[in-house]
């Protein structure tokens, strides 16, 4: 599997499904910021992820960069389901010491991370998308499951 982040945009509200489409993907973020109609295809691409353009057999997935996993790990299809499965892997310290109270409302605003998953090689068909992400600790791994994030159409 090909796979490449694609870098953040942020503030947002909801995280996007999957999609084929990397115009809908931006239209969807646009309208859960404003509630207004989508701009045209070309100023929706100087506000959000310029650098990319949509490619043939190509799945979009938005990620938030507050997610408890940490960074992707890798991407893997399972033929047998027809799931594409986004895995993230984080660790955490084995102790934590907090001398001082933990103060509400001072964090860094989360982003909308992009990954681009090339489909080639998956056949024609549904293909569900799905998030797996685990936490390394000295005393045992954390694991949360799979998390089915949408399905998209492979044409």
């Amino acid at each position: 599997m090909k796979a490449h982040e694609a870098g953040g945009f942020g503030p947002w509200t909801d995280v996007p499904a999957p999609t084929m489409s990397l115009s809908a993907l931006r239209c969807d973020i646009w309208h859960s910021r404003t509630r207004t109609v989508c701009p045209d295809d070309a100023t929706l691409a100087q506000r959000m992820w310029p650098a990319l353009a949509q490619t043939p057999q190509t799945i979009y997935v938005s990620r938030s960069s507050d997610s408890l996993a940490g960074p992707l790990s890798n991407v893997e299809y399972e033929s047998r389901t027809r799931t594409l499965i986004i895995h993230s892997c984080g660790s955490r310290p084995l102790l934590l010491i907090t001398l001082a109270p933990q103060r509400e409302g001072t964090r860094m605003q989360p982003s909308l991370d992009l990954l681009a998953v090339s489909t080639d090689g998956i056949p024609a068909g549904k293909l569900n998308v799905a998030a797996d992400w685990w936490i390394e600790r000295l005393t045992g791994d954390e694991q949360n499951g799979i998390t089915v994030l949408g399905t998209v159409e492979i044409g």
